[in-house]
């Protein structure tokens, strides 16, 4: 079996979101995707019915990221977080490890 990364993250919550009702309430909800080139997994949150501009989720996602996926250039394997209606942020998985690299050698 190929070397992985271990990969938590939690969906907890949006604050001040654009009241988008037309009609009833709003029923928000996230999508975290992790995805290489056209495969990816994908996980949702619940839909908040209560939140209505600053819904709340807290969700864990949990996988296993295979190491190449991090450590290739140029690869295009990515996370990317889409909250219903308002719009999706993208982070390549390589910068997102990078990343937390360099805040574990910060701490030491």
């Amino acid at each position: 079996m190929a070397d992985c990364r271990d990969f938590h993250l939690i969906i907890i919550s949006a604050l001040d979101l654009k009241d988008v009702r037309h009609f009833g309430e709003m029923k928000d909800y996230a999508k975290v995707l992790i995805s290489r080139n056209s495969e990816g997994l994908e996980w949702y949150t619940t839909v908040d019915k209560h939140g209505q501009t600053n819904p709340n989720w807290y969700t864990p996602v949990h996988c296993l990221i295979p190491e190449d996926a991090v450590q290739q250039e140029g690869q295009r394997d990515k996370l990317k977080l889409v909250i219903k209606y308002f719009g999706e942020v993208n982070i390549f998985l390589k910068e997102l490890f990078e990343e937390q690299e360099e805040e574990e050698k910060e701490e030491y």
